[in-house]
């Protein structure tokens, strides 16, 4: 598309985003509000259903591959099932999610390698999840089986969760592992996972996960395959909660514009803002080739660390800035990326409206010791890690519409020396239907 029309296209949309939404009733929690009374009667009999519109432009200024502009955007819709209330089976539900991707690759215009824009995917629609999970013990354990994905309680920093770059939902080097990525966006697989509350102080979970989701040759569509040599995905986390008496399951299931799958913490349940140091690992069980070409061996694993700190301004701690930092290896023999550094800083402080949010954060991939190996031994030429930086705010344009621009630098896109450094504009749009 030519430049100027592009240009053209991206303000057009902006601007009719704001004229047509922003007169639409306050009061209203969603486009289409209550459905005449529709959904409180289907809420009180233990169903919920939520729909929301996610809409990103994307236009890369200058460097990287190419100059140019890209149209992404995708459909999340859900139903939750209280089978406690809808038959009686105590603190059980049931989950289904269903998620349409229409296309779109800012990936061919920047060349990056961790994927400025987090909703970017192959155009299909699909089951994307359906488990099922029980609760003992006052929501202290937490039994869930089914299509899951595992980046909704695993490796999730929640001040990260502003940005719309990928690797500030979950980390660059736990990202790439796997034959098709870790049972996250865009791709799911069975799982079972154990989650566990230790007083009001730590929680640990862990999971075991199909180490395939989807299919390698079918890209569209939800697909489930099982074998001996694929393996399984196993995943362990602790969560330890500093100075604070919350506890980190809660009640509070209530969502807000802007609520999207990858701002979703835990399953059902809203966690509460507290400092917090997360401690993970991973390991693939079956055999991958090394990045060498030697025989296949077991030992893809890897190891990830965070540390999240709220500073208060208010008494009644509306007002927030946060900070957050996180590191991650991976087994370099199997994986491009070595190691992952990225932290950033996210103030909750009203702008315009009362939940507006403003963040800075960096995302540094390093590419791991075999890698680079192996380009020498290729003759190539290599950098030796890439960086992005995001500047974002997230605004409110009523309570079920959020705009959300970003400005996003990358340095050394895909660590390919040839590739200048990009700097590229997103704008999300959000609607809860």
């Amino acid at each position: 598309m030519h430049k100027n029309t592009s240009l053209l296209f991206y303000t057009a949309f902006l601007f009719l985003s704001v004229i047509l939404i922003k007169p639409c009733k306050a009061q209203r929690t969603s486009l289409t509000g209550n459905w005449g009374g529709v959904r409180d009667s289907l809420k009180e009999k233990g169903i919920e259903f939520g729909a929301v519109y996610s809409a990103m432009p994307v236009y890369n200024f200058r460097g990287g591959i190419k100059q140019g502009f890209r149209y992404i955007d995708n459909v999340d819709i859900t139903a939750n099932l209280d089978l406690e209330t809808l038959f009686g089976l105590k603190n059980t539900s049931l989950f289904l999610y269903g998620l349409g991707n229409n296309g779109g690759y800012a990936t061919e215009l920047v060349g990056d390698i961790q994927t400025v824009s987090n909703i970017e995917a192959y155009p299909t629609w699909k089951l994307f999840e359906a488990w099922i999970q029980k609760n003992f013990f006052n929501n202290d354990i937490s039994i869930l089986a089914g299509l899951y994905d595992i980046n909704s309680e695993f490796d999730v920093v929640k001040p990260g969760l502003l940005f719309v770059h990928s690797s500030y939902g979950m980390g660059a080097e736990f990202a790439q592992t796997g034959l098709n990525g870790p049972s996250t966006f865009p791709y799911t697989s069975l799982a079972l996972r154990v989650s566990a509350n230790i007083k009001e102080r730590a929680n640990v979970k862990f999971a075991v996960l199909d180490a395939v989701p989807g299919k390698l040759d079918q890209p569209g569509g939800t697909h489930i395959k099982l074998s001996k040599e694929e393996g399984a995905l196993l995943v362990g986390q602790l969560n330890i909660n500093l100075g604070s008496d919350v506890l980190i399951f809660n009640n509070d299931k209530s969502r807000k514009a802007g609520s999207i799958r990858r701002r979703a913490i835990g399953r059902g349940f809203e966690s509460p803002n507290f400092n917090q140091i997360i401690i993970g690992g991973w390991r693939y069980t079956a055999d991958f080739e090394s990045l060498n070409g030697e025989q296949k061996r077991t030992g893809n694993q890897g190891f990830y660390i965070a540390y999240q700190r709220y500073f208060y301004l208010n008494a009644e701690q509306t007002k927030h800035i946060t900070a957050f930092v996180r590191y991650g290896l991976a087994a370099d023999e199997f994986n491009q990326i070595g190691s992952a550094f990225s932290g950033g800083l996210v103030s909750a402080v009203p702008l315009i409206s009362a939940d507006d949010q403003m963040g800075l954060a960096f995302s540094i991939a390093n590419n791991g010791n075999t890698y680079e190996q192996t380009q020498q031994a290729e003759n190539s030429r290599y950098d030796q890690a890439e960086t992005n930086i995001e500047f974002t705010i997230n605004h409110h344009l009523t309570p079920f519409v959020v705009l959300q621009p970003s400005v996003q630098y990358v340095i050394n896109p895909g660590t390919a020396p040839e590739l200048d450094n990009a700097l590229v504009l997103l704008m999300l749009l959000q609607i809860e239907l």
